[in-house]
């Protein structure tokens, strides 16, 4: 699976959750496949006549027979069940039955079952009437047990009729009144002929044990057991599928398996709803501004010996939410009462000026062409009334610098002196700097900025950024040395087990 790392039946758990709506259609459809061809299916009758073979050995030891190797139970019924299905019982069948069905007709619509602990053989007849199918089952049955007797009776009837010469041979030349002559030329013959003869009218190698009965209902189908035969083959086939989608998905999928990819502390959990929010310009409290308020503590905690002052936050790519960071970052320390300015970097697809309410322009990039005074790209947002005020009273304010007017050059202004003379001058004046840049792997402009920061949050966004574009990411960031590098992970869903709603604070955790 893609989070394979976890330990435990946490990741099988989250799988079931993230893919249950697969798992649900599938068992859905494949029950309702089953029901309906259930419904459409011809109804069945099964009836069972159940026939006893017997050993024949101790009627040949009394015939005088040679003796053959006695047959176990299982071995009786297995050579009786061949007989069950032979041409020349199912022509017998046929004829009494007076069908229109062929041999291969009736041998389709009948089984002969071995019972392997008994001599037993079940003879089922399945037809689409339930008269029909008694009817065929006993007759068959009855057929075997005369097709059997008399081949067996036959056999023994021969046996006679040979020791009969054999004993009319010995007599020859006897007279008629020498009884004592006759009397030692049939000694042993006489017993035995008068056995094979009795066996020759009574041998019975085979019985019927049971009569097959009408059904009082069919067979098949059976449609409430179809349909939970079929919900189960479904079940099964949607966690065949939804473990096969899950193995194959690249995606990091919650904050145990990004912690864990990228070996990186995480110090923010930012949910999908935050996206967007403007929390603490607006008289709102709840998850998302504890969120920021948590993520503002633990970027303070992420160096106990200096506390960061200049914080960059970027991602691999776009659509990871780095703005919603940012600005939600740079609210955060307003509030606390520390004279916190944002400068918005990313000046290929600026929107700060628009979610804050400001005007675009003039911003950075008029600035660094030297077409604006630092005065000129200064905005002020108002914080909520219910924000904690600052120490004269008054409702804290965050200041920002917007991106500005369209550049054709954005890396080349970014890259120079004037740029870095900016950032200096405003980190000498305010107590944190929040600094938002491009995404790294799209553009190199970033990699510019990032040598000016004390601290770099790279945000990594749940079931949505790739394996290989965190690991791209992250190796992109870590070619400027020597920084504080944490991970803020954004588009966390509800009810996700690191979501805790209103306490959703997340302390820094080391990988």
């Amino acid at each position: 699976m893609s989070s394979q790392q976890g330990g435990g039946i946490t990741p099988y758990l989250r799988m079931l959750r993230e893919h249950r709506l697969l798992i649900i259609i599938v068992t859905i459809v494949c029950a309702g496949a089953t029901a309906a061809y259930s419904f459409t299916r011809e109804s069945k009758y099964e009836s069972v006549a159940q026939l006893s073979f017997q050993e024949t050995s101790q009627s040949n030891a009394v015939a005088g027979v040679a003796a053959q190797q006695v047959s176990t139970a299982a071995e009786l019924a297995a050579k009786g069940a061949t007989a069950v299905l032979s041409d020349e019982v199912l022509q017998q069948v046929k004829d009494r039955l007076r069908t229109g069905l062929s041999l291969d007709d009736l041998r389709s619509r009948l089984k002969a079952d071995i019972d392997a602990t008994s001599n037993l053989v079940d003879v089922t007849a399945t037809t689409d009437n339930a008269q029909f199918s008694a009817a065929l089952a006993n007759e068959v049955a009855n057929r075997v047990v005369s097709v059997q007797v008399r081949a067996e009776r036959s056999r023994f009837k021969r046996i006679a009729i040979t020791l009969q010469r054999q004993l009319d041979e010995r007599l020859k030349g006897i007279a008629k009144d020498d009884i004592t002559g006759i009397l030692a030329a049939s000694n042993g013959y006489s017993d035995r002929l008068a056995s094979i003869n009795t066996l020759a009218v009574s041998a019975t190698p085979v019985k019927l044990a049971n009569t097959a009965t009408v059904a009082d209902s069919p067979a098949s189908p059976k449609p409430i057991r179809d349909t939970v035969l079929g919900a189960f083959v479904g079940l099964l086939l949607g966690l065949v599928l939804a473990f096969g989608r899950d193995s194959l998905d690249r995606r990091l999928r919650d904050v145990s398996d990004i912690r864990e990819h990228l070996d990186l502390p995480v110090v923010g959990i930012i949910r999908k709803s935050a996206f967007g929010v403007l929390p603490f310009v607006k008289d709102s409290e709840g998850q998302e501004t504890e969120a920021f308020r948590s993520l503002r503590t633990n970027v303070e905690l992420m160096n106990a010996d200096h506390r960061p002052r200049s914080v960059l936050v970027t991602s691999a790519l776009p659509q990871e939410g780095k703005s919603t960071v940012a600005a939600g970052l740079a609210l955060a320390s307003a509030t606390s009462g520390r004279l916190t300015i944002l400068v918005e970097c990313d000046l290929r697809r600026p929107c700060l000026a628009e979610r804050l309410g400001v005007e675009a322009s003039p911003g950075l990039s008029d600035y660094l062409a030297g077409r604006a005074t630092p005065a000129d790209v200064l905005r002020t947002v108002e914080l909520a009334q219910s924000a904690v005020t600052g120490d004269d009273g008054a409702a804290p304010q965050l200041v920002v610098v917007p991106a500005g007017s369209p550049t054709s050059s954005p890396t080349e202004l970014l890259g120079s002196p004037r740029f870095a003379e900016f950032l200096e001058e405003i980190g000498s004046v305010y107590d944190t700097v929040v600094i938002d840049t491009a995404p790294v792997l799209s553009v190199a402009d970033a990699l510019l900025v990032i040598p000016t920061a004390d601290a770099v949050l790279v945000c990594v966004r749940a079931d949505q950024t790739t394996r290989n574009q965190a690991s791209a990411g992250k190796a992109t960031v870590e070619r400027v040395p020597d920084k504080d590098l944490a991970l803020v992970v954004t588009g966390v869903a509800p009810h996700r087990d690191e979501d805790y709603g209103y306490y959703s604070a997340t302390y820094v955790t080391a990988a």
